[in-house]
Order: C-alpha cells, then structure tokens, then sequence
C-alpha cells in the first residue's frame, strides 16, 4: 500500500509474528559478563601515531575496565534508522529521553536498560521509519530486476540485515525474516507489506538494538575485539550510527588489524559530516548544555540562549574540523558569533543572525575558550546572581575531574544568610563557607576559590569590574591547586599549562567513546595520551587517534556477553 497504512490494519499480524521472539530475545540480552584478566597496558599502538609518545609511559598491571553489554540510546537509534532507510524523520519521540547520571554520557551501558514499555515504543518507532523508506518514490526496497517475489526479498532484506546486525547475516537470521515474509504472503498481503513486517523485525532483533565486544580472539589482554565489533564501536563513537559499506568492507577482508588500517578509518570517518554529530552530542552532554535551555535569566532570550549553545558547539567543530590542538577547547582566542552574541559581550562591527569568527586579543576582549563563554557562564548561575560554587564545582568536575570530596552522609547543610551588612562583597561572603572546622570547609576549600576566579563575568556572561547593586568593585582572585590567580585568563593559562584538563578531557572522550565508566584500570592510558596528545604540537585527530589504539578501545575485559 502506498501509504503504508497496513500497520494499523494488520496490527493483530505484527503482534503474532514480529514482537514474541523479539520480546524472548531483548529481555534476555540485558547486562552480564565477568572478569578476564589482561597483561599490562603497552603504548605498541600509540607510538604508531605521528610522533609517538614520550618516555613517561605509565605501567598498569591492572585489566582494562569491564563493558557490559550496551543497547544503543535514542540518538544512536533514531540515526541508524535514518542512515540505514535514507529517512529523515525523529522516530525516537516516543521513547523516554535516556539518563546520564552515571559518567554524565547518555550512552552509557549502565544508563540503558530496557522494559516492556520501551518494547512497545520500538514498535510504532520501526513501523513508522520502515513505512517511510517504503512509502518513498522509487523505493530501492521496492525495485527488483524479475519482479517483486521471494528471491527479490531475501536479497533485500539479507542486504539490510548485514548493514542493520553489522555483521554478515547468518542462515537462521536469513531463514527468520524470511519465515515472516512468506506467512505474510500466505495471507494475501502484498509483496511490499510482506517486506515490512520482515523490514520491522530487523529493526526490533538485539542483534541491532544491542551492540557486543565479545566474539573476538581471547588474548592475555583480555578478549580483542572481532573485525566487525571494532568497525561498529569505531562508528558508533565517530557517527553515532552504523559503519557504512566501505567500514563494513574493511571489516569484511580484515583491513582493520593494523594501526595504520584504523587510522586509515578515523581520518576518513572524521572528515564526513555524520563526524559533526559526534562533536555536538559529545559537547552537549560533556559540558551539560541541556541546562541551558531551562535556563531562566533577566537579558536572557530563548534566540540568545540557542545562539550560546551554538557558540560553543562551534569552537569545538573548529577544533576538530580544521584539526587544531585539543588545548584551543579551552584556549582558543577566537570565538564563533552573531550580533545577539556580540552586543553580549561587548564587541561592535557584528551584525545580523549569521555566526563569524572573530578574534579576541585584538579587540581586547578579555575571553579564551569555553570557560569565558555565555553558555558555561549561564549555567553556573542563578536567576540573579553568579553562583561561585557551581562554577568552581563545573571546573573541578567536568574541566579538571578532580572533585571536591564526597558530601558527608547525614550532613544537614544550612544555606549562607544574607549579610546585614549589603556592601560585603560575594567574596566576602562565600569566605563563610571556608572557616576552618565548619561542615562546609572540605568542599568549599576547592570549589570556592575556582569560582570566584569567574566573578567578573555576571550570570549570563557578560564582563564587568563592578557589581551593578552596590557599585562594588569586582574582586576576580582566586586559586586552583594552590595556584594563586587573577580572573579568567589567568586560570585559563593555568589549566592549559597543568596536566589536570588534558587528563580529563582524555578521560571524557574515552568514557565517551566506549560507553562505559572509567576505573582506576584505565588510569595508566588516561594518564599517557592526555599528557601526550592533548598539547600544541599535537591535533585533535591525533587524540582521537591515540583513544581509538588504546587497549581500553581494542579489548573488553569480559570473556563473555558484554558491551
């Protein structure tokens, strides 16, 4: 039908052939796996990149860390969908948005589980793109050189099956979708409703929902990952979708067992426009933008804050499409802007909605990076205020990993009361949380003094030296690690100089990149190629290149099920 309405009239069909054996086989594939022990971490792949790495290898005698068995999470979904059908549809509005509590990533293996509420929402969400794919003019499901019959379709969907499981097709998945075509047929559906319900189981088998890293070789490292499971974790990490025909190839012949057939992969990855997804979810949920939209601020518009969140999605393209240092994240001295951010942050001759890039030494004005950005800025403020804690809480977490100490159990906090005093500075304030032997001290020790770095830029980021209430002057000092600093660019210089960002920064995109949380096992890599890679004589691609080699990347710890 051209419509492709049948779903709702064969519903009773989809629920009788489609759902029972996916039900059987999702419930079933939910986490396990145990531990298998690895030999110590060797920079062989890494001294394969351009350059090498330096003598201070790092020595771990510890395994790398377990990854469990991972479903893929509502954009992973609702991209390969559209990548596999050539749909452009949001197929995934049905399903609830994904957690990110463990390790702030959306993907994460410990986030995604499933229920029988999800099952039905997968449903409707597969019914829906595959009667699109189908429903297009000329539909390449739908064209057969002897006719629309049973040959046509096992070829069409043993193609699609390959390119869904990422993987060969086996007999039994073959003889499956083709068991639900011919019962189709036997009830006088048409040949393309017949092709749907098969196209729909595809879609809704673990083999798609679910990704695995547990059929390759068992080594001393742990179990290597097979061809396939290496061109799908390379995908997944660079395109958040499914390899393309030319991945699957190299797959394919084994072209993917040597560092300089992978890299080979990555550049070719990271120059396609699927790479901007990457960089835009990686930013979006690394640094917690989802915050900025509920944002409610005085100045603060729903245009001003898209532009914000766009603003810093763009350094972050810049960096990796023109290939700079991973250090310009947070050093650049340029920026991307329109003439919502401009009139912001004080700087003329931008007009219009259109983004450019403009320099900042040579106007003067006093930003670098993402941490003097309007976003970040936003974020760790309130509705009237700037918030040093969370700003200092943002950086120690998210920008140098190292947290303040755990709040204490059984702690009863009691919020700073207002001065009666109205011209005490925030800096004078906030040094109540800091008294020796108060509950707050431990944590506010860090945090505070990092904030308050930040002070002079107000809780949408706009600079100022003085506070608009009181007149007050702004008191911009402050300390990260016992570094003594004055405002923003000082601490910028101070993290581009430290170890502290290039680890973390490592440490992100490796969490990132493999959907799971990191241990102290992965320390000794994070350690070596943040110290290695992040740094101005080496590039992004270099990074990603060096994450990719690492053994955290190449192995699972598990000997059995687990991604």
């Amino acid at each position: 039908m051209g419509t492709f309405h049948f779903f709702k009239k064969y519903r009773q069909h989809i629920l009788f052939y489609v759902l029972p054996s996916s039900l059987v086989l999702l419930f079933g594939f939910q986490n396990c796996g145990r531990g298998f022990s690895a030999d110590e971490f060797s920079s062989t792949s890494l001294n394969s990149i351009s350059g090498g790495i330096s003598d201070k290898v790092c020595v771990s005698t510890s395994p790398v860390g377990q990854a469990l068995v991972r479903k893929l999470n509502r954009a992973e979904l609702n991209f390969s969908l559209q990548d596999l059908l050539e749909v452009t549809g949001d197929y995934t509005v049905g399903i609830a948005p994904d957690a990110s509590d463990v390790s702030g990533f959306t993907n994460n293996a410990e986030n995604l589980q499933l229920d029988s509420d999800y099952v039905y929402a997968l449903m409707n969400m597969t019914e829906k793109a595959v009667g699109d794919a189908l429903k297009k003019t000329n539909s390449p499901y739908l064209q057969c050189a002897a006719g629309q019959n049973a040959a046509c379709a096992k070829q069409k969907l043993s193609e699609l099956g390959k390119k869904a499981y990422r993987r060969p097709i086996t007999t039994a998945e073959e003889t499956l979708l083709m068991d639900i075509f011919n019962k189709s047929q036997a009830q006088s559906l048409s040949f393309q409703d017949s092709l749907g319900f098969a196209m729909q189981r595809v879609f809704m088998s673990p083999v798609f929902l679910y990704r695995s890293s547990y059929s390759g070789i068992v080594t001393a490292r742990g179990v290597k990952l097979s061809s396939h499971e290496l061109a799908t974790r390379l995908a997944y990490f660079l395109w958040s979708s499914v390899p393309d025909a030319e991945l699957l190839a190299a797959a394919d012949s084994n072209q993917l067992s040597t560092p300089e057939q992978i890299q080979v992969q990555v550049k070719r990855l990271m120059a396609s426009p699927k790479a901007d997804r990457f960089i835009r979810n990686f930013t979006r949920e690394w640094l917690g933008m989802q915050k900025l939209q509920a944002a409610v601020r005085t100045g603060l518009t729903d245009d001003l804050k898209k532009d914000m969140q766009e603003e810093t999605e763009r350094l972050m393209l810049a960096v990796a499409r023109e290939d700079r240092s991973a250090l310009d994240i947070i050093n650049a001295d340029f920026s991307y802007i329109n003439a919502n951010l401009a009139t912001l942050y004080g700087i003329s001759g931008v007009a219009g909605t259109d983004f450019r890039k403009v320099e900042f030494s040579p106007l003067q004005v006093p930003r670098r990076g993402l941490l003097t950005q309007g976003s970040l800025l936003t974020i760790t403020s309130s509705p009237t205020e700037t918030k040093p804690v969370a700003r200092g809480s943002q950086i120690l977490n998210g920008i140098t990993c190292n947290p303040p100490p755990p709040f204490p159990d059984g702690l009863t906090v009691t919020p700073l009361a207002d001065s009666p005093n109205s011209n005490l500075t925030i800096t004078e304030r906030m040094a109540e949380h800091r008294k020796v032997g108060t509950s707050c001290y431990n944590c506010h020790k860090e945090m505070d003094p990092v904030g308050l770095g930040l002070e002079n830029y107000d809780q949408i980021g706009r600079f100022r030296t003085t506070y608009a209430s009181s007149g007050n002057p702004v008191d911009a000092t402050g300390s990260i690690r016992n570094v003594a600093f004055q405002g923003g660019m000082q601490l910028v210089d101070i993290l581009a100089q430290q170890n502290d960002f290039k680890r973390c920064l490592t440490k992100k995109l490796m969490t990132y990149a493999i959907g799971r949380s990191m241990t102290t096992a992965d320390q000794c890599a994070i350690q070596t190629i943040g110290d290695d890679f992040v740094a101005q004589k080496r590039t992004f691609s270099d990074l990603i290149a060096a994450i990719v080699m690492s053994e955290q990347f190449l192995y699972n710890q598990t000997s059995s099920r687990g991604e």
